[in-house]
C-alpha cells in the first residue's frame, strides 16, 4: 500500500513539474518611456496554435497565426479595404519574438535565448511566479525578460519600451475556427 500511495505521489509530483499549459489568453500592455505610446495586445494558445491580435506602428489591424502542426506563422496586416496575407515557413521564435516582444519558448531556435541570458530573481506578473532574466546590460541599462513557467515571456523591460501581461484567462472559450488563417492570397517568406 505504501508502495502504491509514493508512486501516485510521484506520478503528481512530476505531471506538475512538466505541466505546459494548453489553452489560454494573455492581454499584454505595450509602452514606451519616453512617449505616451501605449497599446494593447492579445495573445492565445490553443493546443499547437497560438494567435496574436493588436495593431501595428502605422494603426494596421495585425492578427498573426502560429500554427505548430503545419510548422507555418501566418500574418494578416488590415488597412481599410486592403488586405495582405504573409506566410512564413518555420516557426522560428525570433519572429513572432522580434514583431511583438514576447517570445514563446517552445517554438524553433529558442534555445539560444535561454543560454544567453542570467536569471536575476523573481516576480509576480498577471497573478503569474516568473523568472527574471537578464538579456542585455550596460551600465545600468539593462533588458529583463519575465519568463512564465519556462513557456512565455510576460513582461519585457528596456530602457526605452516595457510590455507586460496585464490578465492572464486560463480558461477562455475559442470557437473551432478561430485559430484558421482566413483564405486570402499569400506572400511566401522563408
Amino acid at each position: 500500500m505504501k508502495i502504491l500511495i509514493i508512486m501516485a505521489l510521484a506520478t503528481i509530483i512530476f505531471t506538475a513539474a512538466v505541466y505546459s499549459q494548453d489553452t489560454y489568453k494573455i492581454t499584454y500592455k505595450y509602452s514606451e518611456k519616453e512617449h505616451p505610446n501605449t497599446k494593447n495586445f492579445i495573445l492565445e494558445k490553443n493546443g499547437n496554435n497560438y494567435k496574436f491580435i493588436g495593431v501595428d506602428t502605422y494603426g494596421n489591424d495585425v492578427i498573426m497565426y502560429i500554427n505548430k502542426d503545419e510548422r507555418k506563422i501566418y500574418t494578416v496586416t488590415k488597412n481599410g479595404d486592403l488586405t495582405i496575407g504573409t506566410r512564413y515557413n518555420g516557426i522560428d521564435c525570433s519572429y513572432p519574438g522580434m514583431h511583438w516582444g514576447v517570445y514563446l519558448l517552445d517554438l524553433d531556435k529558442c534555445g539560444y535565448l535561454m543560454q544567453s541570458v542570467t536569471a536575476s530573481g523573481s516576480d509576480t506578473i498577471a497573478g503569474k511566479e516568473c523568472t527574471i532574466y537578464n538579456a542585455a546590460q550596460q551600465g545600468n541599462l539593462r533588458t529583463d525578460y519575465y519568463i512564465y513557467n519556462n513557456q512565455i515571456s510576460l513582461k519585457m523591460s528596456s530602457p526605452s519600451t516595457t510590455i507586460e501581461a496585464i490578465s492572464f484567462d486560463e480558461s477562455p472559450v475559442f470557437s473551432s475556427t478561430e485559430f484558421t488563417p482566413p483564405s486570402i492570397d499569400w506572400i511566401d517568406q522563408n
